[in-house]
């Protein structure tokens, strides 16, 4: 985002561009208050599994931009949300194979957070991968 905002957008995209690099999520500075919070795995996993389906819905409708540098920045986009849904889906997996929830898990985050709920994004792994996919999607 930098990268477009200094080589298409002058000064002003420089000093945009400078206040994103300098804001630190370790200050409580992170635009999205998610990354303003200290969380353990289980609810990082929730947040790549349900979380950032969202983003890759988001992001695959910036793909047709009319502003052509932005458009081409989403396929690489696109592939790092796969693999955060990967990570999310099968963390979550692990966890209702263990048939428990290991930690306290943070009220921001979607609720219910339950076994029975794991175990149905269990199920539904196993269904996706009979089906030949890896996410669940």
């Amino acid at each position: 985002m930098a990268y477009l905002l200094v080589t298409y957008f002058g000064e002003d995209g420089r000093i945009a561009a400078r206040e994103l690099l300098e804001r630190r999520a370790t200050r409580g500075e992170a635009q999205l208050e998610m990354f303003n919070i200290k969380l353990n795995w289980v609810d990082i996993f929730s947040w790549h599994n349900w979380g950032d389906r969202v983003g890759k819905y988001q992001l695959t409708m910036f793909g047709g931009c009319a502003f052509a540098p932005f458009a081409r920045s989403i396929a690489p986009m696109l592939k790092e949300e796969g693999f955060h849904l990967v990570i999310g889906h099968q963390g979550l997996q692990r966890i209702a194979a263990a048939d428990r929830v290991p930690v306290e898990l943070h009220p921001a985050l979607p609720q219910p957070h339950d076994v029975d709920l794991l175990r149905r994004v269990r199920r539904c792994g196993v269904q996706a991968r009979a089906q030949g996919s890896t996410t669940g999607d």
